[in-house]
């Protein structure tokens, strides 16, 4: 969306008060299309005395990424890079637009992408230790591992066979950002992939981690909560694109630009017979939570 700001007397800047601007990107997920987009933020502003100041609210549960594109005449202070909003903040202030030449005229459009979590993140906690998605003493066989074939060959993804109404656990301590519960269609077909429910829990190290394939109305967490490392949080199923009941699990951030515009990241679990392990394709593993 673009929106254009006409001349105006040299010195002049204007802003129509109470015009909010709304922008929502739409992020491609993986084997699961989980239709996350962020809720409105709400981006405003205020005349200050070199110009205006804009600001932003965030009702999402997790920071916010805005990508600001200008094109400009005679405007300074623009940002050049992503801006993060955090959560759940009325206020936040973005940037302050000023006039380069008072003397002049000016005119500016600009574009902002939004996007959950932080689009620029440099580090994340590779060595925190994940436990198993199921509870304890439960074992499941990893159907599809890392960069598998059938859906994952650019994604650290894992799938677990694991029948309808098995058990889901967190596999760290979150936020509950967002849900996706009311489909109930199941088919192996990419064409399938947003009929999949889902839950995306925030982590506090900026990464998400993603549960796929859920039973219709199978969660039982609601968004903004929070949840607790092996805390049940919803029932597995078969829905979405999907060859047989199954859970998809991930962990990942948005990243404009890269594999489904997503960054997914490795990680170590703990299992029966190992305190850390990269899980394998094939290789069914028993849950022991703490």
């Amino acid at each position: 969306m673009w929106m254009f700001y006409s001349h105006y007397p040299p010195g002049f800047l204007k802003f129509t008060p109470g015009l909010l601007f709304f922008f929502l990107f739409n992020p491609q997920s993986f084997a699961v299309k989980a239709q996350v987009i962020p809720k409105a933020v709400e981006i405003s502003g205020e005349e200050s005395e070199i110009g205006y100041k804009f600001y932003a609210s965030n009702v999402n549960h997790c920071p916010v990424s805005l990508i600001f594109s200008f094109d400009a005449v005679n405007i300074c202070g623009l940002p050049t890079k992503r801006i993060l909003v955090e959560a759940n903040v009325q206020k936040q202030f973005l940037f302050e637009m000023k006039l380069c030449d008072p003397r002049k005229d000016y005119k500016f459009e600009y574009k902002c992408n939004t996007w959950l979590g932080d689009t620029e993140l440099s580090s994340y906690d590779s060595t925190f230790i994940y436990t198993l998605p199921f509870p304890k003493g439960k074992a499941y066989k990893v159907s599809q591992g890392y960069f598998g074939i059938f859906s994952h060959q650019h994604l650290q993804a894992l799938d677990f066979e694991m029948p309808e109404g098995s058990s889901v656990c967190a596999m760290r301590d979150g936020i509950v950002v967002c849900i996706k519960n009311n489909s109930r269609i199941g088919y192996n077909h990419s064409s399938s992939m947003e009929d999949a429910n889902f839950i995306l829990i925030y982590h506090k190290d900026g990464t998400f981690a993603i549960y796929g394939h859920l039973m219709q109305k199978g969660n039982l967490v609601a968004e903004g909560e929070s949840v607790q490392q092996g805390q049940v949080i919803a029932y597995s199923g078969n829905t979405g694109w999907s060859s047989g009941p199954h859970l998809h699990v991930a962990v990942f951030s948005y990243k404009p630009g890269e594999n489904f515009d997503i960054r997914t990241y490795s990680a170590y679990f703990k299992e029966a017979n190992q305190a850390k392990t990269i899980l394998q394709e094939g290789k069914t593993y028993t849950s022991i939570h703490p």
